[in-house]
């Protein structure tokens, strides 16, 4: 995906590329050899942000652009996303709940970090 801008202020701002075909949901990538590229390509751009340190926390069908010629799946919807220093246990609930890991729930666990994007990601495989 190509970002042109990207503003703190006065106001967040992304510019970034089009996606025609709306999201995963909108564009109906029901049939077996996309929804494997674009569980592929999801995981791939998880892979980058667990890198940088980015949990995304709220991936849901909604939240990932699909164009679909050439077939590419984007994550969008970072405003719940935090960086997560190596050491640090995030405490807070947010996200989808029936894409929501367990270990986001009060009292289940003493905090989550990136991982719980990969629950997330295998609920949304296993619809």
């Amino acid at each position: 995906m190509q970002v042109f801008e990207f503003r703190e202020a006065p106001e967040p701002m992304i510019v970034m590329e089009y996606y025609p075909d709306g999201n995963m949901v909108d564009a109906l990538v029901v049939d077996d050899e996309r929804r494997i590229s674009a569980a592929g390509q999801i995981l791939d751009g998880l892979s980058h942000l667990h890198a940088k340190g980015l949990a995304h926390r709220d991936l849901k069908p909604e939240n990932f652009l699909v164009k679909l010629r050439p077939f590419q799946v984007v994550i969008t919807d970072f405003g719940l996303s935090k960086v997560v220093p190596d050491t640090t246990l995030l405490k807070t609930f947010c996200g989808t709940l029936k894409y929501a890991a367990p270990e986001v729930f009060p009292g289940l666990s003493d905090g989550h970090g990136p991982e719980v994007d990969v629950w997330s990601l295998g609920v949304i495989i296993f619809e």
